[in-house]
């Protein structure tokens, strides 16, 4: 009977274990891409310019690396009408595209990065890269096999590997499972939802909706302090979707609270989010004229709301190169909502007032336009002490305002008034 060599460990660790760490890596990048395929959504984007990045390398001495990107525009999924930005490193085709060319990309919501690019050598580069070390070491563990009779440090291996991926697959299997079960049991409890026609026909449910779940907040809970303890778990855990996540949320209260729009607005103020304008919008609408004020630390009183608010509407309608509907909500609250409003609600309508006047008609324009109203809310300011908001007042004019049509699906046209001259 043959004797049985003993175990080595040094074949296992550089031959038989790097096998299976390179198969398993295969398999890992290979499952991922297909989830791009299956489950995401393929968009056509246009090319919006590529750079070349030095990247710093050691030892010193040595040339930098240069890393080359290109980078992209693409319809976001999120909010009809969207454009987001992205880019990604593209080495391998980045000689092959020139700023405006077509390029395809995989969107999947809850993959990270949410985009990559489709184009097939780019896309499958990783795994055909590890398909070739494993092709180039796989004659290794053969003739070490074949020569050694390894056998038992190969079958570890092997077990070890097997035993991984069945636990990887077990995990997502699971995960997925309990995405579902628990959009399952929200949308059993959305049929208890009051309902609001006119609301709903407007706003309908996105098609994002059931795939952004809320955890274990329950948005019928009845006040904001739960809610303001989701939100620090929510920052905490860095969350992926934090504006659809507001938005289910505000979704939910609007149609609980469709009496009582002082209260609605509370939950309904979430920040800047794209995903979160038709509810901005449609709280514009229908509630401009209706009068209330509540008890609270600052101004909360219909003028200061709406005036807010509309800032709010105009950033997001600048952002998407909107500038006749953006100017058309500030004028509108201008002359009716605009004197009645605390120092922070003026504050933001002329932050955008002046983004707006600074990107079409130049600092000239925006003086004259602003100032007068400028030098009122500085008073205003100065009187009760609210030293940093006067500074940030005073200060108007000397920080960049950012671009318009940012997020919008082509260049903004400006107007043909030419913009007038700076003055200090």
């Amino acid at each position: 009977m043959e004797d049985r060599k003993p175990f080595s460990l040094a074949a296992l660790v550089f031959v038989f274990a790097p096998l299976a760490i390179l198969f398993a890596l295969l398999f890992f990048l290979v499952y991922q891409n297909l989830d791009y395929v299956i489950n995401g959504e393929r968009l056509d984007t246009v090319v919006t310019g590529k750079s070349e990045r030095q990247v710093d390398s050691r030892p010193r001495e040595s040339k930098p690396a240069t890393a080359l990107y290109l980078h992209f525009r693409y319809p976001s999924p999120r909010f009809t009408g969207y454009f987001e930005t992205a880019s990604e490193l593209a080495p391998l085709i980045y000689w092959l595209y020139d700023e405006g060319d077509e390029i395809g990309v995989y969107y999947q919501l809850n993959q990270s990065p949410q985009v990559v690019i489709a184009a097939p050598l780019q896309f499958w580069r990783m795994p055909l890269l590890a398909l070739f070390f494993l092709v180039l070491y796989l004659p290794v563990g053969i003739n070490c096999w074949h020569r050694g009779g390894r056998s038992r440090e190969l079958k570890f291996a092997l077990a070890v590997t097997v035993a991984g991926l069945a636990f990887y697959s077990v995990s997502e299997f699971t995960a997925h499972r309990a995405l579902q079960e628990q959009m399952a049991v929200e949308k059993q409890a959305e049929q208890y939802w009051r309902h609001w026609p006119a609301f709903e026909s407007a706003n309908p449910k996105p098609p994002w909706w059931h795939s952004v779940p809320l955890g274990r907040y329950n948005p019928l809970q009845g006040n904001l302090q739960p809610y303001y303890s989701f939100n620090e778990r929510m920052y905490q855990g860095k969350p992926e979707h934090p504006g659809m996540i507001r938005y289910k949320v505000a979704y939910a209260k609007m149609l609980e609270l469709q009496d009582d729009p002082a209260a609605m607005i509370g939950w309904l103020c979430q920040g800047r989010y794209a995903e979160m304008l038709p509810l901005y919008e449609f709280y514009f609408q229908q509630f401009y004229t209706t009068d209330w004020e509540v008890d609270c630390d600052y101004d909360c009183s219909n003028e200061s709301t709406i005036t807010g608010l509309a800032a709010d509407i105009a950033a997001l309608r600048l952002d998407l190169g909107d500038i006749d509907r953006a100017q058309q909500v500030l004028d509108r609250v201008y002359h009716d909502k605009y004197s009645g409003a605390s120092p922070y609600s003026q504050y933001q309508w002329l932050y955008e007032q002046t983004r707006l006047l600074m990107n079409t008609r130049g600092t000239s324009a925006a003086r004259a336009r602003i100032d007068q109203d400028r030098h009122a809310l500085m008073q205003r300011l100065q009187q009760l002490g609210l030293k940093k908001h006067l500074k940030k007042t005073r200060d108007l004019f000397r920080f960049p305002f950012r671009p318009l049509g940012i997020h919008g699906d082509g260049p903004v046209r400006y107007r043909a008034e030419p913009p007038a001259a700076d003055s200090a």
